[in-house]
């Protein structure tokens, strides 16, 4: 198979968005949007994924959630973290 070739193109969607009134942030992504590849005589397909999370910030400390979704493999998965800014330049995640 080292003679072997294959060519995938996918592309990655996303925004987010700051709420004005209050201190949450909103976004969503589709990542490997694309047609299917084939690899000698096989199809298959890249690893279709949607995401939507919504982040909280309280004095300058992250409190996130997300749901991700894995169309292909019929999955999803729920994330929670934080992060922590004490200075500018250095954040502290978890």
């Amino acid at each position: 198979i080292a003679t072997e070739q294959s060519l995938g193109i996918a592309v990655d969607f996303g925004t987010l968005y700051h709420l004005s009134k209050l201190p949450l942030t909103f976004g969503v992504s589709i990542q490997n949007f694309g047609p299917q590849m084939k690899f000698i005589n096989e199809s298959y397909n890249l690893p279709l994924t949607i995401t939507a999370g919504l982040g909280y910030n309280i004095a300058g400390l992250i409190i996130a959630t997300d749901v991700k979704q894995q169309v292909y493999e019929n999955k999803t998965v729920l994330s929670v973290g934080t992060e922590y800014f004490p200075v500018n330049i250095i954040s502290l995640r978890a």
